[in-house]
């Protein structure tokens, strides 16, 4: 699948490609290095991206529901009033991402190594943050109504207003 020029395949190498509001639902980049690259707007729906690299990708407003990111490297990424309904994040690394305003209702974390993320105001309702790694994160007002955070690493973490009944 070819989008403004870039070969969308598994082990792509899209590093700083500027995919703003492109359509790649159901798309499988597993492997592909993305580092630096712009998605901001796009709809990433179903899409595979198991063990892809975005560290540093700008995702602003990125639609991911139901993607498959497990081991994926999201370190330092900008996913900021992104979509993460329901997608599987198990044991993707999310350190020193900012998430903040972001929608991650019934995403699976389980095992993830989020240390330092910025989840102000994020919405976890009915996680599974199962053995997360999540300190020194920011969880300032976040939801996390439902959400199993069982051998969570909290360590640090800063959780004023966070809302955690449930």
């Amino acid at each position: 699948m070819k989008v403004r020029g870039y070969e969308l395949e598994i082990g792509a190498d899209l590093a700083g490609a500027d995919l703003t509001d492109a359509d790649l639902r159901s798309v499988d980049l597993s492997e592909s290095w993305l580092g630096g690259a712009v998605l901001s707007g796009s709809d990433l729906s179903d899409a595979r991206l198991v063990g892809a690299d975005l560290r540093h990708a700008i995702c602003r407003e990125t639609v991911f529901a139901d993607a498959d990111l497990h081991h994926a490297n999201l370190w330092s990424a900008d996913l900021t009033a992104a979509d993460l309904t329901g997608p599987l994040l198990g044991a993707a690394t999310l350190a020193g991402a900012s998430l903040t305003r972001t929608c991650m209702r019934d995403t699976d974390l389980t095992g993830t190594f989020a240390g330092g993320v910025d989840l102000r105001g994020a919405i976890l309702n009915g996680a599974t943050i199962r053995a997360a790694n999540l300190s020194g994160a920011i969880l300032r007002g976040a939801s996390l109504i439902d959400a199993d955070l069982s051998l969570a690493d909290l360590v640090g973490a800063d959780l004023t207003g966070a809302q955690m009944d449930g």
